[in-house]
């Protein structure tokens, strides 16, 4: 990148990483896992396919040694300009992008990642407010509706050649269209964080009364975690947050497992609790929030379509991650809920033995994690607010340049 070559001392940074490259010595090769996170990363950079990675901080940078060197061509597009294709439309902000190298099992995890995350701890008390049936059948709905609209939005994508969001409103409908998409994004993601910070105030405030018999108030724990992430949501190298984001997968994992393992004990013990119901006709609309909510990863669905290397298998993976994901919705949020009746609880793993160690260390890392990973969830509203707030400062500054 011309950010990163135009520092001191860049020309020749660059010219010895490529060296150590492209003769097979290169000191810190990324390993698998850390390869598989950084793309997710980068993936996640480029959410709603808006491009929200600050170019100083590329999250995914690596390959590009590998693809490039000295003696490659500096205007990889010119042959396709002088052979007399037709150019971008001038109101759309276009980028060449490399061939996307994801295989689709790679894709289908990708995927996965985006949309499992701490919505499903949600569902059995969502199940309770709508009952069994209704929930699983709205559920059911909701899984096909989202695959219909996702699908559409993909072949929308294909169609008129943009990847943005907001560039497929503006293109389709005007300007209008596009602020009110970006805003909905914005919206969105605040949401998503809104829930993420009560949850990991519930579960701390739980460990501090079972572990260490200390009584605070939701309320200060929330004030707390505000004056955490209000620094941490500053960042804008992606890759600093990767840590915090790994640890959140691992411990989501963890709690969803832990999570199956009670209950099912549990519901062994005790079995099917006599307070179920099949419709709850006063609660159940707010089932539907929480149906939504579940199904949280609409953002990576474009990136991640990009970054496949045989993008017309897309479809079928993205059924496929809509079919795990439903019978893993519907799994949990039956089991807690058929567990625990009307005693469950907002976030399922309060009901779980509250004397175990296991139960407290899981409320208490994931918990942890989860408020790590929140300046990722943040990322894409804090940069989307960037550049429409700064957008003219910015133009202002290159133009003197």
């Amino acid at each position: 990148m011309a950010s990163q070559l135009r520092v001191p001392g860049g020309f020749r940074r660059d010219f010895i990483i490529q060296k150590h490259t492209k003769f097979g010595y290169d000191i810190n090769p990324p390993n698998i896992l850390t390869r598989n996170f950084l793309e997710f990363l980068s993936i996640y950079g480029h959410f709603a396919g808006e491009d929200l990675e600050d170019e100083d901080f590329l999250a995914c940078d690596i390959d590009d040694y590998k693809t490039s060197d000295e003696e490659s061509g500096l205007l990889s597009s010119a042959a396709s300009i002088s052979s007399g294709d037709q150019l971008p439309r001038p109101h759309i902000k276009h980028k060449d992008k490399p061939k996307g190298t994801a295989s689709t099992i790679k894709a289908f995890f990708l995927l996965l990642k985006g949309f499992v995350g701490t919505g499903v701890l949600f569902l059995p008390k969502a199940f309770y407010n709508g009952g069994l049936l209704m929930s699983i059948g709205l559920l059911l709905g909701f899984a096909i509706l989202s695959y219909w609209c996702y699908l559409i939005l993909v072949q929308t994508k294909v169609k008129i050649g943009v990847s943005s969001f907001g560039d497929i409103g503006l293109t389709i409908y005007g300007k209008p269209m596009k602020v009110l998409i970006l805003m909905s994004i914005v919206l969105s993601q605040i949401g998503f964080v809104a829930a993420y910070i009560v949850f990991t105030a519930e579960n701390i405030h739980a460990f501090l009364i079972n572990v260490l018999h200390v009584k605070i108030s939701i309320a200060t724990i929330v004030c707390a975690e505000a004056l955490i992430l209000m620094p941490m949501s500053l960042i804008r190298n992606i890759t600093k947050l990767s840590l915090a984001a790994l640890l959140a997968n691992i411990f989501i994992l963890s709690g969803i497992l832990t999570i199956v393992y009670f209950a099912s004990e549990d519901l062994i013990s005790w079995g099917v609790s006599p307070s179920i119901q099949y419709f709850n006709e006063d609660n159940w609309s707010l089932f539907i929030g929480v149906a939504i909510f579940a199904f949280e990863g609409i953002g990576l669905i474009i990136p991640v379509q990009e970054s496949m290397k045989y993008p017309e298998q897309y479809p079928k993976v993205l059924l496929a991650v809509i079919l795990v994901c439903s019978a893993l919705f519907i799994g949990v949020g039956t089991l807690g809920y058929t567990t625990y009746g009307d005693d469950v609880q907002t976030v399922v793993i309060l009901n779980l033995p509250q004397d175990s160690i296991a139960v407290n260390s899981i409320q208490f890392f994931y918990a942890l994690a989860i408020m790590l990973s929140v300046p990722l969830q943040l990322l894409p509203a804090v940069r989307i607010m960037e550049t429409r707030l700064f957008k003219r400062r910015e133009s202002e500054i290159r133009s003197n340049y």
